[in-house]
């Protein structure tokens, strides 16, 4: 009970020695109670009128003889409703005596009932409470400083006033209805705390449970010296923690035992039993912070002082906190008692506590300050406990008192009795701790990945299989307390499928094409994660192989950031629209994430993420993923019961929902390898996704482009029809990982492994993912997204998912056949030579929306022609007269990237290396027609002259040597020998012009032959010989000559001798 309402206060300490034997630790002392004046008045001033009323109206009555009758009619009418209403209150507080317990038997009657969680099996996680969780200790082994700390917050007239503190009760009723006199406080006294939450119990019936506890403390007090009744208190009230007792308090959150607490611990210990939960040394308020309301009023500085915060501007911590505003931003400076704060100091529970022990002068100035100072860097342990899980436990026992608020008072989880029996699968989530483990120390050596997580569930019911929210809950060195599942991090790449999903939605198809090239989108220019690039994309491919410009676009695609927040919202990832808006608020102005969204920009939790991709498997369908099957009271009685059928909402398309799964399913369009094989879970379907987010290390100061980025958190997020799971590695504290780290690297082995042990553990049946009604396919082309066409290459053919109706009809507009002139690569026209013609496949491009985004357009244009003139890339037949780009040197090209502006205010390029872009799918379609201006070479016409077989003469068989003489105004392109029609030899420019032809098998040599010479220069002009001949046998001897060894020489014997020769068939 806190007495901060008074301005002056009185202050009692005991003198004699206590009933139980033990010392004295008060003196008491008289204080100044000019309060109680001011009260007096008040209540006067209120009750007086109202009296001078009665007492007139009394006077009428008595005046005459009918009004006597009246009153004697009135006055029996008043004894009877009296007597019934006494009779009544008789047996009420009969029923309330007879059942409340013996006070003679405390002992018994205060044995600790405790809270077990266990698994879906009856596995026992954790017991909250219990006898192991609590160690008695006499009045004293407690350091003084907790006795009088206790008794100045919670009841500082505890040695003087008897069972009943009317001036307690007094200042708490008139809080109620005063509140502009009077500071909201309670009025239980220190007794009726501990009848409560020892004896009664803290269901809420408030009328019958505060009569209990008046009658109880008063039964108490009468039977137990207050020395006895102090000891009780600190035995077995509830600090929060499973910590019951100052004991096991003392143990737990200092290592130490209650006796040797300082002044600054025992205001901690102090501070806690009123919100226990709340007050967490291990929670989110161990110091004051401002709301988002108080943030504001402190910024536009209409907090300059203390006196000028109100309730709703701050969160009650532990320990205060003091706040400095700097450059239109809120700065906490941290380990800074309120003495040394140089702005606005806002103090915490403690700083009650010790101003209450100076005011009733337990304490002086100076041990308030130096407990002040002590405060701000006080160190809370954690003792290490027998528990299982224990990011899951926390977060049941979270979810419970949530589940129960406004039902039970604070403390019922502690000391309720209660059974928790939750979806938790025990042997699921030893294969989940044992591979976060062990591939953990793995990431830990390779890629400085100190932390991971993971969590399962059942993609049906939602019900939560495995949770591992760090890899060590007890490694204090590497964060390993905190719940990395439930902390908001960039989930990179992993948040796209909702991109897309919302694109989808919009109108777009995983046909739709999306250009992966080098684009300007506003002042950004993003990258892909390995700095290429790779074309024509369908957004399959595009989300299968994990593209960033793809997805950029596909954010516009989409309808823009609120139609995705929305949609990622509603299936289960609320914090990225929460996170918006509170930005939002705190600023002023609308905060937008923009289309770095795509990329996974937003900060979300990885219970979020599990859900929403919960959403996808079950076919657009959202459920909360569920903790919690049953809760149990002491007696058996169900408390909660989760429902058989998950209750679910149906929030997006199921025909999108299925085409997402069957992107991320497809191991066709991940990259080959590794990729492939650690995304899928052998003999399951497996859709699954990854993701790495970066932080940027540093930044050009004029155009806040980041110079140098490492990753700071990685994901693997997929399931089968039988389960999902989630896998986060990184830094709890937030900082970067080695740069080499990538979900794929460090994540997706402990998903795997995890999917593979859990797979064979379970044993589910395996089957397909179900396809929902509506959809329909269609062959398409992977360069435009319309349907193939005869041009449209066969690797670039496929089936596609579309909506049922909304498959094109158009046939592949980007793959073109058209005759060009073979040696410009041109158009064929009239003016060139018709023998240079040839028909082919051509690339057409045309980007996405081109009316709609100009700037996609000229990017596409950019990269087309620089494209198609590097002889690297290109997939044309470029002339000699066609110069071909130099990539070193044309700065302006795609093949440098702008990574700043130096101090002229000129660009900064770097060159990108030779394998940053794919070639063209097809080569580039001409658009200009050919002319003879171009190659005004082409007019020299070859001749040719075969010299040897003549005409009518002959050649030796089974093989000749043809002798020609020709004469090209460049250079020959090939030769074409036929023998009768059928090809026997075929030279060009860098061999003999006058091979060997060999007669081929079974050729009847016999008779007259025609053989064709033609010759093809490199205009593709071409001229033709042909002579008749005859065929005769080859009489020539062959002639074989040694040149190794030279004849009359010596060798020496070894066990391989060399010998060269040349032969001759004249």
């Amino acid at each position: 009970m806190s007495d901060s309402s008074f301005s002056h206060r009185e202050i009692y300490q005991e003198e004699n020695p206590r009933k139980s034997g033990g010392r004295g630790i008060l003196r008491r002392r008289a204080v100044n109670t000019s309060g109680m004046g001011k009260i007096r008045a008040r209540i006067t001033g209120f009750l007086q009128p109202l009296i001078t009323s009665v007492r007139r109206y009394l006077l009428w009555l008595r005046s005459s003889r009918s009004r006597r009758e009246l009153f004697q009619k009135l006055l029996r009418s008043g004894l009877y409703f009296g007597a019934v209403l006494g009779v009544w209150i008789v047996l009420y507080l009969g029923y309330i005596l007879f059942t409340l317990p013996d006070v003679d038997k405390v002992g018994a009657l205060i044995a600790a009932e405790s809270t077990v969680i266990t698994d879906r099996n009856g596995t026992e996680l954790y017991r909250i409470h219990g006898e192991e969780d609590r160690t008695l200790v006499s009045l004293d082994h407690i350091s003084d400083y907790v006795e009088q700390a206790t008794i100045a917050i919670e009841d500082q007239r505890f040695f003087e006033r008897g069972c009943f503190d009317v001036i307690g009760f007094s200042r708490a009723a008139f809080s109620q209805f005063l509140p502009s006199f009077f500071v909201r406080s309670g009025g239980s006294t220190l007794t009726q705390q501990f009848s409560k939450n020892a004896l009664i119990g803290t269901r809420k019936r408030k009328i019958t449970r505060k009569l209990r506890e008046y009658i109880l403390s008063c039964q108490l007090e009468r039977r137990y010296s207050k020395s006895e009744i102090l000891e009780f208190y600190l035995n077995r009230i509830p600090y929060g923690n499973n910590a019951h007792g100052v004991e096991r308090a003392s143990m737990t959150y200092f290592a130490k035992s209650s006796s040797g607490l300082t002044l600054a611990e025992a205001s901690v210990l102090a501070a806690l039993p009123q919100l226990p939960t709340y007050l967490s040394p291990y929670g989110e308020n161990v110091r004051t912070t401002f709301s988002e309301e108080g943030t504001k009023r402190f910024l536009k500085g209409k907090i300059q002082s203390a006196n000028d915060v109100r309730d709703n501007d701050f969160w009650l911590g532990i320990v205060g906190q003091c706040f400095v505003g700097g450059s239109g931003s809120l700065i906490v400076s941290m380990n800074v008692p309120s003495q040394e704060c140089a702005g606005v100091y806002v103090g915490g529970r403690t700083d009650q506590v010790l101003r209450n022990m100076q005011d009733q002068r337990f304490i002086t100035e100076e041990e308030r300050s130096a407990a002040l100072k002590e405060l701000q860097s006080i160190i809370f342990r954690r003792a290490r406990e027998n528990i299982r899980a224990p990011h899951f436990v926390f977060f049941v026992k979270e979810f419970v008192e949530e589940k129960f608020r406004g039902q039970f008072d604070s403390g019922f989880l502690e000391s309720g009795g209660l059974t928790v029996t939750t979806t938790l699968d025990w042997d699921v989530q030893k294969i989940a701790e044992r591979v976060v483990n062990e591939v953990g120390k793995v990431n830990e050596e390779l890629y400085d990945a100190h932390n991971a997580a993971l969590l399962a569930a059942d993609p049906k019911s939602g019900q939560i299989l495995a949770y591992v929210g760090n890899r060590d809950y007890w490694d204090e060195a590497a964060n390993g307390n905190v719940d990395v599942i439930r902390s908001p991090r960039q989930p990179g790449s992993s948040f796209k499928p909702f991109v897309y999903a919302a694109a989808f939605l919009n109108g777009a198809s995983p046909a739709t094409v999306l250009y992966d090239i080098p684009t300007q989108i506003g002042d950004d220019m993003p990258e892909n994660f390995d700095n290429t690039f790779w074309g024509p994309l369908t957004v399959r491919r595009a989300l299968g192989a994990s593209r960033n410009v793809p997805a950029a676009k596909a954010f516009f695609l989409a309808g823009g950031e609120d139609a995705i927040v929305e949609l990622a919202s509603s299936m289960g990832v609320p914090t990225v629209k929460t996170r918006r808006d509170e930005l939002t608020r705190s600023r002023g102005t609308r905060y937008e994430y923009g289309w770095p969204l795509a990329l996974g920009a937003a900060e979300v939790p990885l219970y979020e993420m599990v859900q929403g991709y919960t959403t996808f498997a079950r076919l657009g369908k959202a459920i909360d993923l569920l903790p919690v099957l049953k809760i149990e009271d002491r007696r058996g009685n169900i408390l909660y019961e989760a429902p058989v059928e998950a209750e679910e909402r149906d929030v997006l398309d199921p025909r999108t929902a299925a085409m997402i799964t069957s992107i991320l399913s497809d191991e066709s369009v991940r990259p080959e390898g590794f990729w492939r094989e650690q995304l899928t879970v052998p003999g399951f379907p497996t859709a699954a996704k990854t993701g790495t987010s970066n932080k940027c290390l540093r930044r050009d100061q004029r155009t806040n482009v980041c110079l140098e980025s490492k990753p700071d958190n990685t994901w693997t997020i997929g399931y089968t029809p039988a389960l999902i799971a989630g896998a986060w590695a990184g830094n709890a504290s937030g900082g970067v990982l080695s740069a080499k780290a990538t979900g794929l690297t460090t994540d997706t082995p402990i998903w795997r492994q995890f999917m593979m042990a859990a797979h064979k553990h379970l044993a589910p049946a395996t089957g397909a993912f179900p396809m929902p009604e509506g959809l329909t396919s269609a062959q398409i082309s992977e360069l435009s997204g319309k349907l193939a066409s005869p041009c449209t290459p066969l690797e670039r053919r496929r089936a596609e998912l579309f909506f049922e109706g909304q498959a094109p009809k158009e046939f592949d507009d980007a793959c073109v056949q058209i005759e060009i002139d073979k040696l410009t690569g041109l158009l064929a026209s009239n003016e060139c030579p018709v023998e240079a013609r040839e028909a082919g496949s051509f690339f057409q491009p045309k980007s996405e929306l081109p009316e709609r985004w100009p700037l996609w357009e000229t990017a596409l244009r950019r990269w087309a022609g620089d494209l198609s003139r590097s002889p690297v890339h290109a997939r044309t037949k470029l002339a000699d007269l066609v110069e071909p780009i130099n990539i070193a040197e044309e700065k302006s090209s795609v093949f440098w990237k702008t990574v700043g502006i130096d101090e002229t205010g000129n660009p900064v390029r770097v060159l990108r290396s030779t394998g940053a872009f794919l070639p063209l799918p097809l080569p580039l379609a001409p658009t200009e027609q050919c002319k003879l201006s171009i190659t005004p070479g082409r007019l020299t016409l070859p001749t040719l002259r075969i010299v040897s077989p003549g005409d009518g003469g002959s050649a030796t068989t089974p093989s000749f040597r043809p002798d020609i003489q020709f004469t090209v105004g460049r250079s020959v392109r090939d030769v074409l020998y036929e023998l009768d029609g059928r090809l026997v030899a075929r030279t060009d420019s860098g061999s003999t012009m006058e091979p060997m032809i060999r007669l081929p098998r079974r050729f009847d040599a016999s008779g007259t032959h025609t053989l064709k010479v033609t010759l093809t220069d490199s205009y593709f002009n071409q001229v033709s010989d042909s002579v008749r001949f005859t065929f005769r046998e080859d009489e020539g001897t062959p002639q074989v000559r040694i040149i190794e060894p030279v004849p009359g020489s010596s060798l020496t014997i070894v066990s391989q001798v060399t010998i060269r020769a040349e032969a001759e068939d004249p």
